[in-house]
């Protein structure tokens, strides 16, 4: 290949586009030692299925509870940071998937102490809150978008239901954002609402629903003891466990519909659900790559879905900028095919 004598690359690979056919294709191409690093255990756990369904060679495991270390071994962001002395000079390449996420000054040490020839980031959304793609570049060196991931890339583009949802609450005791988070999720008049649009959307829209929050195990909790008497429900947090999660989702498959509540750091990119068709979006957010991310969780294809709904909650007048920012969003990512329209609500003691 024409590396123009760099030897870090930063590569734009959009999900379910080929990205573990890249990974192989690096494997064969250049025939030395490898380490992966995946953002957690699931997509670990993904990338040893399909080196198993795709190549002749079985990966070997690096994280807390299995240590092996070969020609080809995959391990987590967490093991590389914390375990970067033991992994060494081990290595001809390192590739690092989702190379936007766990930026950390510990990964950056690791990244630049590990002493491999070559370094490959890879993302579908190579930037951060922090850093632009110029900035990204000069961590993870030229980007490289694979071609044919233009605009309306996507095998689905989302409907999109704006909840324009209108409130007197001034949340006035409040003095920073973390603390009108909390007036939000203690809001009882708010959830309420929020609760019977959920109803209603799933009963009329929908067969199979994500709920997206923050990464507040006690808000995952509100919601589910609010709903599951309604809707067959479970929770995916950073309390939960990938084996628990798993034996969660198959059990909801058995019924006609369901809703996985879950929080935005641990589902934002966690592993694929094809089936869901109701996406809501109801975690305070203006950052471009933590909506795209959060939204793609519905774009997947399944034999009978057709369509994808986005419910996006606007808190108005409080976070109205983050709503327009959003909308910027949408129309950037998804083009003007998509289908936006606003609804404006009231708080539900004054509609009823």
């Amino acid at each position: 290949i024409d590396t123009n004598g760099y030897r870090t690359w930063l590569i734009e690979m959009k999900t379910w586009r080929g990205k573990w056919h890249i990974i192989l294709q690096l494997a064969n191409l250049f025939q030395e030692k490898i380490l992966i690093a995946c953002h957690s255990r699931s997509n670990m756990v993904d990338t040893i299925n399909k080196f198993k369904e795709f190549s002749n060679y079985i990966p070997w495991e690096y994280h807390s509870t299995k240590k092996e270390i070969k020609d080809i071994t995959i391990t987590t962001h967490k093991s590389l940071v914390s375990k970067t002395e033991e992994f060494k000079g081990k290595f001809g390449i390192l590739i690092v998937d989702e190379c936007d996420y766990n930026l950390t000054p510990d990964m950056l040490k690791a990244l630049a102490t590990i002493s491999v020839d070559w370094c490959f980031g890879m993302s579908w959304t190579p930037t951060t809150k922090e850093l632009d793609l110029e900035s990204m570049e000069l961590i993870r060196g030229p980007h490289i978008k694979v071609e044919g991931q233009e605009d309306n890339w996507y095998n689905l583009i989302p409907d999109i239901l704006r909840l324009d949802y209108k409130s007197n609450n001034i949340y006035s005791f409040w003095t920073s954002f973390a603390e009108l988070k909390e007036a939000l999720i203690e809001d009882n008049v708010r959830i309420a609402t929020q609760i019977f649009r959920i109803k209603k959307i799933m009963s009329e829209n929908g067969k199979f629903g994500l709920l997206l929050l923050e990464r507040k195990s006690q808000e995952c909790n509100k919601y589910y003891n609010l709903l599951k008497y309604d809707i067959p429900s479970i929770i995916i947090n950073g309390d939960t466990k990938i084996s628990d999660d798993e034996e969660g989702i198959k059990r909801l498959k058995e019924y006609g519909h369901w809703l996985i509540i879950g929080t935005i750091g641990k589902v934002g990119r966690w592993k694929d659900i094809p089936m869901i068709d109701v996406v809501f979006l109801f975690f305070p957010n203006r950052y471009q790559n933590s909506t795209v991310q959060a939204v793609w969780r519905g774009l997947r294809t399944a034999p009978w879905k057709t369509r994808c709904l986005l419910v996006d909650w606007i808190d108005n007048p409080i976070l109205k900028r983050q709503s327009y920012d959003r909308l910027h969003t949408y129309y950037k990512e998804y083009t003007d095919n998509c289908k936006i329209r606003t609804l404006s609500i009231r708080p539900i003691n004054e509609n009823f």
